[in-house]
């Protein structure tokens, strides 16, 4: 096939995007290209070009030869223009070549019966082309990178059993036509000396979570790319005259077919520390894919919330963006583009359908980030410590064969009952990657001052709201067991918080004591509002407690003294968190408190008084005296 005058280049403008080379339109030559003889004999080398190691590292490249360069023209050291024959590749390729090429543009010219690719560069290679029926120009336009004929044909042609059998045949018979990268630097992967033509790249790993055959879902999108040209001479070519691009022959950068899926704290801190009642900001962020080939596709997102978060379905809302944080370039729409389900039984889950919209994108979109914003609230079954219930993960379920697709554009049931619909899934719910916020507590224990193994029940406390200087509100889980309460309308919300008595069984705590829990990293002022029984009112102890949770795993506390010294001052840690107590001591008369400290200063003070008022009134009393004894003289 002779590809026309025209042609400036076989890799495309769209290639340093689209990870797909394609013969593309031309730039303005110099001077009139010249014919050159055409090394048929020649190899050269491909090279794999990967943004990041992550990109290909552990990843297996196999390359399988569609067509061969016959002749050519060149300007120089660059070419004009290039000539590609497939009427000698293998049976089983032509095989598939002619059936991807009906698949996508109907019944093959009858000029090209034994050259499949020659009618592919003709009408798909990124020019224009008025004589031909079928022509299709998008491919060099970067706009259009993952779209047309020649990506769709791409797509095809990996699906055919022909391509699967050359796959497999290549380690016996075409070691060469194999990578594996193995290095955790590498950038680069490259088939080393290769004979000259246009190639078809398969990325033969499996993509991640992959349930079938890896040359079904290939973890990288296919890739067409032809190598440098060799003539007679010994003279190798990589660009074509008018040629301003970077992109040469014999390199094609790669781009991964496998979506992403991660989820982020948003607010209310990166800390992840939270309160009983507060609102969580999640976003769970995925990446575009490719949907070629699809008539529908499924892009379904699981999120499995924990029984201490209460899902809230108005704040949904999701867009698209070129980072995590970035402007908003596309606005998807609830109902039309989305549907959002749950939480539905058994586990609580909320499901995100994306399917409709996803597939509906322009390829313009390819590789973008998806943006899912919602919140969940922090409700009274939260639980908090190492059986915390208020973490949650996700997962992400999508199509992965154009062949074996959904059959409706919510990504459901199949459009052939003979190919089943198959699907990747990317879990990320266990532990170890699942989101978690936290919170925290503390426990007092009332004791008599005089006997401090003497534990008192019936003491009531109230805990204030920083922000509001009001008691805050707590739901009583046990005798002295209490969890701050998610909202005031919840029934049995209590201010007052008695220390126990010593109840056993259930949710009690000890005698004495009073469990404090559902409280953010914050400083909170205790007020003892109520004594025991025969205990004097007089001297209630208000003292602060600060939690500290700037590392939300290994927290720290600390308290102040009360004014009267029934309080010490004391700080513990993570490690102390469950077991530690601030101990509130009880008098029955201001002879036992101590004599020390602020309280021994306001003792001594109260002393001074009295003392003063004694004299003011023997000084009253002697000088009506005085008066008295003048009179009676």
């Amino acid at each position: 096939m002779r590809v026309p005058q025209t042609i400036k280049r076989i890799v495309g403008g769209a290639v340093g995007v689209a990870a797909l080379v394609a013969l593309a339109i031309p730039g303005t030559a110099n001077a009139t290209p010249t014919q050159i003889t055409v090394n048929t004999g020649a190899t050269a080398d491909l090279t794999i070009k990967a943004s990041s190691n992550a990109q290909i590292n552990g990843h297996t490249f196999k390359a399988i030869r569609l067509a061969a360069y016959t002749n050519a023209t060149a300007d120089g050291t660059k070419l004009g223009s290039v000539s590609v024959a497939s009427n000698n590749a293998p049976t089983g390729v032509k095989t598939a070549l002619n059936a991807a090429y009906t698949a996508v543009g109907g019944a093959l010219p009858v000029a090209y019966t034994n050259n499949v690719m020659g009618a592919v560069a003709s009408q798909w290679l990124g020019f224009p082309v008025t004589t031909a029926p079928n022509s299709d120009p998008t491919s060099n336009d970067p706009d259009h990178a993952y779209a047309g004929k020649l990506r769709d044909f791409a797509t095809k042609l990996v699906a055919q059993q022909g391509i699967k059998d050359a796959l497999a045949d290549i380690p016996t018979n075409h070691s060469e036509r194999m990578v594996t990268v193995t290095s955790t630097t590498a950038t680069t992967a490259k088939f080393t000396a290769v004979g000259t033509g246009m190639y078809l790249i398969v990325d033969t790993t499996a993509s991640n979570g992959g349930t079938v055959s890896s040359l079904d879902t290939p973890a990288s999108i296919p890739m067409i790319v032809g190598t440098e040209l060799v003539d007679n001479s010994a003279n190798h070519y990589t660009e074509f005259t008018g040629d301003a691009t970077d992109i040469k022959l014999g390199e094609v950068n790669v781009k991964n077919n496998t979506p992403t899926i991660a989820k982020q704290l948003v607010s209310p801190t990166a800390a992840g520390e939270v309160s009983i009642g507060s609102i969580v900001t999640y976003r769970i962020v995925g990446s575009v894919p490719l949907t070629t080939g699809f008539d529908h596709y499924k892009y379904v997102v699981t999120d499995f919330p924990g029984a201490g978060l209460t899902f809230n379905p108005a704040s949904v809302s999701i867009d698209l963006g070129l980072t995590h944080d970035g402007a908003v370039t596309h606005t998807m729409t609830s109902g039309v583009d989305y549907t959002v389900a749950g939480p539905t039984a058994p586990d609580g889950h909320i499901t995100f359908n994306l399917s409709p919209g996803i597939r509906g994108l322009s390829p313009d979109y390819y590789g973008q980030v998806i943006r899912i914003h919602y919140t969940m609230t922090v409700n009274n079954d939260a639980t908090s410590g190492a059986t915390s219930n208020v973490s949650n993960g996700i997962k992400l379920n999508y199509s992965n064969d154009p062949s074996a697709q959904p059959g409706d554009d919510n990504g459901n049931g199949n459009l052939d009952p003979n190919n089943p619909a198959t699907e990747n899934e990317i879990d990320d719910n266990d532990p170890g990657t699942q989101v978690h916020v936290y919170f925290y507590g503390f426990t007092l224990e009332d004791v008599s001052k005089n006997n401090p193994n003497d534990k008192l029940a019936g003491a009531k406390f109230n805990v204030i709201d920083p922000n509001t200087g009001s008691p805050i509100l707590f739901l009583k889980l046990g005798e002295g067991n209490y969890k701050r309460a998610m909202s005031p309308s919840d029934s049995g919300a209590t201010p007052d918080l008695f220390s126990s008595d010593g109840t056993a069984g259930g949710l009690n705590a000890p005698k004495g004591q009073v469990k404090i829990d559902g409280l953010g990293a914050d400083t909170y002022q205790v007020n003892e509002v109520g004594v025991p029984p025969s205990y004097s009112d007089l001297f209630k102890s208000e003292f602060e407690v600060t939690i500290d949770a700037t590392t939300p795993t290994d927290e720290t506390y600390s308290n102040t003294g009360s004014t009267w010294g029934l309080v010490t001052a004391g700080t513990w840690g993570h490690a102390d968190a469950t077991s530690h107590v601030i101990t509130v001591r009880e008098v029955t008369s201001f002879t036992q408190l101590p004599m020390t400290g602020g309280a021994g200063a306001i003792l001594i003070g109260l002393v001074v008084i009295v003392l003063l008022g004694t004299a003011g009134a023997i000084y009253i009393y002697t000088r009506r005296g005085e008066k008295s004894l003048s009179q009676e003289v």
